[in-house]
């Protein structure tokens, strides 16, 4: 409804009705007249008089609601104190058509029994006989845990944002390349003439492990580290730290990469001509007492004899032209050499170590002494 003055200076009465479309947008009727809107009352089919605001249903309560809202759409601002009452009834439209829905599933979960167990509470297709106050606590309940839920996401989302802008405004400090460390390294073993050991305490060994700053936030407290031993396989030990505060994971070895240190320990044994016994408590006199078992160990011979029989052959050829030559050169007709051998296991052995020794001074050789192994 609208009331203008047209070019002569009389009031215009303009209407349209919308019926029941609440947007607005289909036109039922419309009409224009000078009269009072005298073509709506015709149109409306009113006998008597009407005040405007009982014409319009401003006095029906649901309609004046009804209103409110609309307005409140485009002017958020205004009904304050009747604005969070509106809000309210909707959560509780919402709340009646939520466990409307959620009655129907537990009722179709209820095909063909009158009584179940459902999320740990006793179900029948009849209901839960309940009064309208005891549903209005449980429709307050249920707001109370959504509310608390959506604290909770926005509490976590924040916590988040924070984390992410500390890890941005910290400046990490620069860790050294790889290269570096190997350069570093091969000066000191150089200058020092160190050579290389492979035996490690382990308590020294996980105690250094435990030291060492984590890679990503660079912390130090041994209270935000988790540490796991993952394997412990022969003279193999592997370690995974894991920190707390940023959840990186570390995977740290006893053995350098690519070397098998009970297998080493088998091939030391077949070179030398030791056997396992004896080379089990040689390991254990220096503090070696985590080692590989008997059938690993074996295992381990098994694997390397061919190729350890394949180089002494090659190397004893090799020393053996050598030694001929020098021979021929100072026109000594003989050749003195010495045997010895040794079995690499206790009984029902299956590999020998042999040892020739050349009986002789050989020129830039203090002495010579070439392993054979065969089986």
């Amino acid at each position: 409804m609208s009331i203008a003055i047209d070019q002569e200076e009389r009031l215009c009465f303009d209407w349209i009705d919308y019926g029941d479309d609440q947007k607005f947008r289909n036109i039922v009727c419309r009409g224009h007249d000078g009269s009072l809107f005298s073509t709506l009352k015709a149109h409306l089919g009113l006998e008597r008089a009407y005040s405007m605001p009982n014409l319009l249903g401003l006095a029906n309560e649901d309609v004046c609601s009804w209103l409110q809202s609309l307005v409140l759409t485009k002017y958020p601002s205004i009904f304050t104190d009747d604005r969070h009452k509106l809000k309210a009834a909707e959560r509780v439209e919402r709340s009646i058509r939520s466990v409307k829905r959620k009655s129907e599933q537990v009722a179709a979960n209820l095909v063909t029994e009158q009584v179940g167990i459902q999320a740990g509470i006793l179900v029948n297709q009849r209901g839960i006989v309940m009064s309208s106050k005891e549903s209005q606590a449980l429709i307050v309940m249920n707001q109370e845990l959504r509310n608390q839920h959506q604290n909770d996401l926005r509490t976590l989302k924040k916590l988040r944002a924070s984390v992410i802008e500390h890890d941005q405004k910290v400046e990490l400090p620069p860790q050294p390349m790889s290269v570096e460390i190997d350069s570093i390294l091969d000066t000191l073993l150089i200058n020092s003439e160190l050579g290389s050991t492979i035996v490690v305490d382990t308590r020294k060994y996980i105690s250094l492990v435990l030291s060492k700053p984590c890679s990503k936030c660079i912390d130090t407290n041994l209270a935000n580290k988790m540490c796991q031993i993952t394997r412990e396989n022969g003279l193999a030990v592997d370690l995974r730290v894991t920190c707390l505060l940023c959840n990186k994971a570390e995977l740290h070895s006893n053995e350098p990469d690519g070397v098998d240190l009970s297998c080493c320990a088998a091939a030391a044994g077949l070179v030398g001509g030791i056997n396992r016994n004896s080379l089990t408590r040689a390991f254990a006199i220096i503090g070696l007492t985590k080692q590989p078992g008997k059938s690993t160990f074996h295992q381990h011979q098994d694997k390397l004899i061919q190729p350890i029989c394949n180089t002494a052959k090659e190397c004893t050829s090799s020393m053996l032209c050598q030694v001929v030559t020098h021979l021929k050169s100072i026109n000594q007709p003989s050749l003195p050499v010495s045997f010895d051998v040794s079995w690499s296991h206790v009984r029902n052995a299956k590999e020998a170590s042999g040892e020739f020794i050349f009986q002789g001074k050989l020129p830039g050789k203090s002495h010579i002494v070439n392993h054979t192994c065969h089986a």
